[in-house]
């Protein structure tokens, strides 16, 4: 996920903190999930590509395979409660503001006091949640996904957000 501050949908002379959906490498939410051949193969190609990052980072190509297995898996499964391009579209679908305690219980199995301490919004009341559904789906994941599946997924996470900074070879592999 993410989270920043923005204009309140609700009133246009505040602008209040936001938590968005975030954390998949595929350009949405679809690419997941169609059928049709070019979208198998680009979820092929992604699988790959994944694998070469991780191999890039240190992994032994089996290690690497395993692993970018499970960050598709957590991808898709963010990606199961993910708004559409469409349905983004419509700000009243983006638009549900909760106060702390509303946002915690959506998924109360992340830390948000602690998370919410160290970016400095200690006395957060309220915020503006674009898709409550992601974050309960990424509350159950939490629950339900030991270590052994999230650190596969942040550290694809965290190469994906380093590529401008790491080797030319991750650079020739992401233009690949």
């Amino acid at each position: 996920f993410r989270s920043g501050a923005d204009q309140d949908l609700g009133d246009s002379s505040r602008v209040i903190a936001f938590a968005s959906a975030d954390g998949l490498g595929l350009p949405e939410r679809d690419y997941y999930f169609r059928q049709d051949a070019k979208s198998k193969e680009i979820r092929k190609t992604y699988l790959k590509h994944l694998q070469t990052m991780l191999e890039l980072l240190g992994d032994s190509a089996p290690r690497a395979r395993t692993e970018a297995a499970r960050i598709m898996e957590m991808e898709t499964s963010l990606a199961q409660a993910t708004l559409t391009v469409v349905e983004r579209r419509d700000p009243n679908k983006l638009h549900h503001k909760l106060t702390r305690a509303q946002f915690a219980a959506l998924a109360p199995n992340f830390p948000w006091d602690i998370y919410f301490d160290g970016i400095g919004l200690s006395g957060l009341r309220e915020l503006n949640v674009t898709e409550p559904a992601f974050f309960r789906r990424a509350g159950l994941l939490v629950k339900t996904h030991g270590m052994d599946d999230w650190k596969p997924y942040r550290r694809g996470r965290i190469v994906k957000a380093a590529e401008p900074y790491l080797p030319k070879s991750f650079e020739q592999a992401r233009l690949e």
